[in-house]
């Protein structure tokens, strides 16, 4: 037996008000909370100092360091595995060491909404496996 839109609808509007009252009412911006909690704390400014030490330690210092950051639009042309610009790539990334290369998290992000947005429109699951 099929529920009316009125039914529903009232029962989409009862679960979300259940989830308004789970969720936190503070709005507040954290990182200005903490913003400053360890100025002027030696302990942290040991911690800091130490950290440094190791990261140096690390590092040879005839070799300088190398990062190379790959953003969303480098990961969409690793992940099509076509075309010049893949190809450019890709042998860029073999010339080096895969340590120094990174993701940054936003793009992780940017991916992952990508992925879940193709999730969401799938219609069958054939169309949910092929992406």
């Amino acid at each position: 037996m099929s529920d009316t839109i009125e039914t529903r609808l009232a029962r989409v509007e009862r679960e979300l008000a259940i989830l308004r009252s789970k969720s936190p009412r503070d709005k507040s911006n954290w990182l200005v909370e903490i913003t400053g909690t360890f100025k002027d704390d030696p302990y942290f400014e040991e911690i800091v100092r130490l950290g440094k030490e190791m990261r140096d330690a690390e590092q040879p210092e005839c070799e300088q360091a190398k990062m190379y950051p790959l953003d969303s639009d480098h990961l969409s042309i690793l992940q099509r595995q076509q075309g010049p610009e893949f190809e450019t790539l890709a042998k860029r990334c073999f010339s080096g060491k895969a340590e120094d290369f990174f993701v940054a998290i936003v793009s992780f992000h940017e991916q992952f909404n990508g992925w879940t947005k193709y999730i969401a429109q799938a219609k069958d699951s054939l169309s949910l496996v092929r992406g």
